[in-house]
C-alpha cells in the first residue's frame, strides 16, 4: 500500500485516512535512483561503521559478487539497472485478481488477511466473525463474487472465440461448475488482462468495483501498445497512480505485493528506454521454448541441438503448403453498363483510355472463386460457415466508411459523418478481370446503427447479430475491413462485445507527425469514468455469500 504518495498534494486522497490505512498521506514520491546514488549511499554506510565496503560482513548482501557491477565505468551513468519485465508482472497482477475474485487457492482475500485489517484497526466490517471451536465467518467483502457471479464470469471466458494467432484456446483452462481457472500461460494472462477481463467483470461487480480494474486494464493496453506519444506517457503516469489507490480501497493490504507495486515504475522505464515489446520476454522465452523443443536426450543437448537444427532447414528448404480453391461468382448489372459507358467515351471523345480501366471495362471472367479463408491486410479470415467447425472466430468485420447525410441541414448540403458497419463474413468471392488483374470481395451480414447496436456505461460497443435481416449491400471490397471478434453477453440474450484486434506488423503512427517524437501507437484517449472519490462500502449490500474458515 502507500501509493498516495504518487498522488499530486492536492488531491482528496491524500487526507481520506478511513478509506485507506487510517492516516493522513503528506509524502512525497521517491525520486528516480541512479547509480551513482547507490554508490554514494554505500559509501556513506561503509564510513559509518568504520569499515570498507568489501570487508563488512554487516552488508545485507554479498558484495563481491556485486562488485563486479558497481566496478563497470557506466554504472553511475546507467539509467535503468534493472528492466522490469512487463510480461511476468502482468501475469502475476492477473493471477492475483482471478483468485481473489473466484476465491481460489491463491486468493489474497482470507482469514489471515482479515486479522491483518483488525491489527490495523481499519475497517471494522470486514474483521472475521468468531463463531466458537476455532471457526470463524468472514463477512462478504464488496468484491466478492457471488456463486451465480463466478459461473457468470467463468461462462463468459469459457465461450470466448478469438482469430487465429490472437491467444490460446483459453476455454480448455476455465471450468463453470465448479468455477476454476487454472493452467494459464503468460500470453493468456497477457490477454485476459488487457481484452477480456473487462468484459468478464461487466455483469458480476458493481460499478464501483470494477472501475478500477476496467482502468488497470486499459493501462496495461495503452503501455504496450506498439507506439506511444511522450505527452501520452506523462498522463499514463498520473492515471496508474490514481488506479492503485482506487484498489487500496476495495482491496486487503495482503493483495498489494511488490509485483501489483510495480505497474506504477512501468512508465518511468517506458520513457527511458523505449517500447515495452522491445523489453519484455515473450520473444526470450519463446526462443528457449525452440531450443528446448530439440533436446531428445537430455544428458547430450548439444547434440539433440544440432540435428534438429538441421531438420528444420531441411524442412525450410522444401515447404508443402495446399491451395484451397472452390468456384464462380458473377457480376451485377453495374459491370455491363460501365463497359458501355466506357466505349462510348472512346468512340466519341477520342480519349486514351489506360489499359486497365479497357479490362476493368470488359468485366471479370464468367467463372470466377470462391474461398472459406484468405489473409488480407495481416489478418486471417474465415467464413461463418467453416469457422462453426473451429475452436477460433475469424468472421468478424469492420469498416470505417464515411457517409453524406442531408438530414440535419436546411439547404440540402451534404454532411460528411463516419460511421462504423460491424459485420459477420459469409462468403469471399475472386472476381478475374485477366491479365493477373483481380478484385476480391467480401459478403457480409451487416449493422451499422438502430436497435441492434449499443454502448452500456462502461463504454463497450455492443452487436446484436440475432435473426438480421440480409443487407441490400452485402459486398465489401477485402481491403477495406479489419478484423473484430464478438464475445457473447450472458445475460443479454443475442448481444455481443465487440472486441476490435490489430496485426502484429501495424504500427499506427501518424504520418503527418515528426516521427522521431514517438516512443511506441499513437493512443485514442477514452473516457474516464466518473467514479474516483466515490464512497466504497467494504461489505455487500445484497447478501454475498460468507466465507466460512
Amino acid at each position: 500500500m502507500g501509493h498516495r504518495r504518487y498522488l499530486e498534494m492536492n488531491h482528496p486522497f491524500r487526507k481520506d485516512a478511513k478509506s485507506f490505512n487510517g492516516a493522513v498521506e503528506y509524502g512525497k514520491p521517491p525520486g528516480r535512483l541512479m547509480g551513482s546514488t547507490i554508490l554514494d549511499e554505500l559509501a556513506g554506510y561503509s564510513i559509518k561503521l568504520g569499515k570498507t565496503v568489501s570487508d563488512n560482513p554487516e552488508l545485507p548482501f554479498n558484495w563481491k559478487k556485486l562488485s563486479i557491477f558497481f566496478d563497470l565505468p557506466y554504472w553511475k551513468d546507467n539509467m535503468i539497472r534493472h528492466n522490469l519485465d512487463v510480461m511476468h508482472i502482468e501475469k502475476n497482477i492477473s493471477e492475483i485478481i482471478v483468485a481473489t475474485l473466484l476465491n481460489l487457492e491463491k486468493t489474497k482475500d482470507n482469514k489471515k488477511s482479515r486479522l491483518d485489517l483488525r491489527d490495523m484497526g481499519i475497517r471494522s466490517e470486514l474483521h472475521p466473525i468468531e463463531k466458537g471451536n476455532g471457526r470463524s465467518v468472514l463477512p462478504p467483502a464488496c468484491f466478492t463474487m457471488k456463486k451465480k457471479e463466478k459461473e457468470i464470469f467463468c461462462k463468459v471466458l469459457k465461450g470466448i472465440k478469438v482469430p487465429d494467432g490472437y491467444a490460446a484456446n483459453i476455454s480448455r483452462c476455465v471450468k463453470v461448475k465448479p468455477p476454476k481457472i487454472s493452467g494459464l500461460k503468460s500470453h493468456d494472462y497477457h490477454i485476459l488482462m488487457q481484452q477480456l477481463l473487462p468484459i468478464a467483470l461487466r455483469r458480476t461487480l458493481s460499478k464501483a468495483v470494477r472501475s478500477p480494474l476496467i482502468k488497470l486494464s486499459r493501462y496495461f493496453r495503452k503501455l504496450c501498445s506498439k507506439v506511444l506519444d511522450p505527452a501520452d506517457l506523462v498522463h499514463l503516469e498520473k492515471e496508474i497512480g490514481i488506479i492503485l489507490c482506487q484498489l487500496e480501497r476495495i482491496f486487503p493490504p495482503s493483495f498489494f505485493n511488490v509485483m501489483v507495486h510495480l505497474a506504477v515504475h512501468l512508465v518511468s522505464e517506458a520513457k527511458i528506454g523505449g517500447p515495452v515489446h522491445y523489453r519484455w520476454m515473450y520473444p526470450i522465452e519463446r526462443y528457449l521454448g525452440t531450443l528446448k523443443s530439440y533436446v531428445r536426450n537430455r544428458s547430450r543437448p548439444e547434440g539433440c541441438i544440432a540435428e534438429g537444427q538441421h531438420h528444420k532447414m531441411v524442412k525450410e528448404q522444401n515447404p508443402c503448403a495446399g491451395k484451397h480453391v472452390i468456384e464462380r461468382i458473377h457480376c451485377e448489372n453495374f459491370a455491363d453498363w460501365f463497359s458501355d459507358h466506357v466505349k462510348q467515351i472512346q468512340v466519341a471523345d477520342g480519349v486514351d483510355i489506360s489499359k486497365d480501366l479497357k479490362l476493368l471495362a470488359r468485366g471479370p471472367n464468367n467463372v470466377g472463386r470462391t474461398y472459406q479463408k484468405i489473409l488480407v491486410n495481416g489478418f486471417r479470415f474465415h467464413t461463418r460457415q467453416l469457422e462453426s467447425q473451429r475452436k477460433t472466430q475469424n468472421s468478424g468485420v469492420l469498416v470505417n466508411a464515411t457517409t453524406s447525410s442531408f438530414s440535419s441541414t436546411k439547404d440540402n448540403n451534404p454532411i460528411l459523418s463516419d460511421l462504423a458497419y460491424y459485420g459477420i463474413l459469409t462468403n469471399i468471392l475472386e472476381l478475374n478481370y485477366t491479365e493477373g488483374r483481380t478484385v476480391t470481395l467480401f459478403e457480409c451480414d451487416w449493422i451499422s446503427k438502430g436497435k441492434r447496436l449499443k454502448q452500456d456505461e462502461d463504454g463497450f460497443t455492443l452487436a446484436n447479430f440475432k435473426n438480421v435481416k440480409p443487407h441490400p449491400e452485402p459486398y465489401v471490397i477485402a481491403t477495406q475491413v479489419s478484423q473484430v471478434f464478438y464475445v457473447e453477453d450472458p445475460l443479454a440474450e443475442g448481444w455481443s462485445v465487440v472486441v476490435a484486434t490489430s496485426p502484429r506488423n501495424e504500427f499506427m503512427m501518424d504520418p503527418v507527425c515528426d516521427i522521431e517524437m514517438y516512443l511506441q501507437s499513437t493512443i485514442t484517449s477514452t473516457t474516464q469514468m466518473d467514479n474516483e472519490n466515490e464512497d466504497i462500502r467494504w461489505v455487500r449490500e445484497d447478501d454475498g455469500d460468507e466465507i466460512l474458515h
